[in-house]
């Protein structure tokens, strides 16, 4: 099994956290967005939205995108319950991480720590407005349940764990949250590491160095690249000549300011 994975997103983080507590040995292959690694023919035959992750299973299949990787590797385990019901509700939460969570903070910190938006323009300020409901929302249904769905730990937990930690890069103050960041939230996230400490992640020859992993949530045996979710590579910065550009419908992902694709439109990736 291998995983293309891009160490300084949190979307990659959370395949690669399950990926640990479910004990999976798999090869992880790094992707590095802003070196052209997904403009490539091979990777758009991976995935056409030319987005991480991907899943690669054993027998060759392709998973893209991160909450149906979760689900795939989550069915049958103690990670995805069996009742129809809370099912429904972990999908829910899978679809609110993406459409809240993920737009109003995790799009946000891209933003601001590429120096595409400064924190006072109007786009800033309408996403960490969204990022500020999201956090309230969350630390409401925390306040009164020790996880998101039923009475166990779930991918409900680990999606939602996955870009909320990073809130502060996209300058939110987490301490005005305690229920989502006080003591119970990293016991969420450590309880299933330190009960399966097995896992391992083979990197191919030279893969790029890794810095300013976040995550402090240590498991025996496993990488620090499976359980850190988003660190800072070296070129994470995008060089100021590059513009990122999207249309609607798909993304564009030339960085280059120069892109002469009839696509491209000034605006900012989604």
């Amino acid at each position: 099994m291998r995983l293309y994975d891009y160490v300084a997103s949190a979307n990659c983080y959370e395949a690669r956290l399950l990926l640990a507590q479910l004990g999976c040995d798999y090869e992880r292959v790094p992707i590095d967005i802003f070196s052209g690694d997904t403009l490539t023919d091979d990777f758009a035959a991976i995935n056409p939205t030319r987005s991480t992750p991907v899943l690669e299973t054993d027998d060759g299949r392709l998973l893209q995108e991160s909450n149906a990787i979760l689900w795939y590797l989550a069915d049958g385990s103690e990670y995805l319950p069996d009742d129809p019901f809370e099912r429904a509700h972990v999908l829910k939460w899978l679809i609110l991480e993406q459409s809240d969570v993920m737009y109003g903070i995790g799009g946000l910190r891209f933003r601001l720590l590429t120096g595409r938006w400064t924190p006072d323009e109007p786009a800033a300020v309408q996403r960490r407005e969204l990022g500020l409901d999201t956090l309230g929302m969350l630390e409401t249904h925390l306040q009164d349940a020790s996880f998101f769905v039923g009475d166990r730990y779930s991918i409900a937990d680990i999606s939602l764990y996955a870009y909320t930690h990073t809130a502060p890069d996209a300058g939110f103050e987490l301490d005005d949250y305690p229920a989502v960041t006080g003591v119970a939230a990293p016991r969420r996230a450590a309880a299933g590491i330190h009960e399966r400490p097995r896992a391992v992640s083979r990197e191919r020859a030279g893969r790029r160095r890794l810095v300013g992993l976040r995550l402090r949530l240590p498991a025996e045996g496993a990488s620090a690249e499976a359980l850190n979710p988003v660190g800072s590579p070296p070129n994470f910065r995008a060089p100021p000549h590059r513009t990122a550009r999207s249309w609607s419908g798909s993304r564009c992902y030339h960085w280059r300011s120069d892109c002469s694709s009839e696509f491209c439109t000034p605006s900012v990736q989604s």
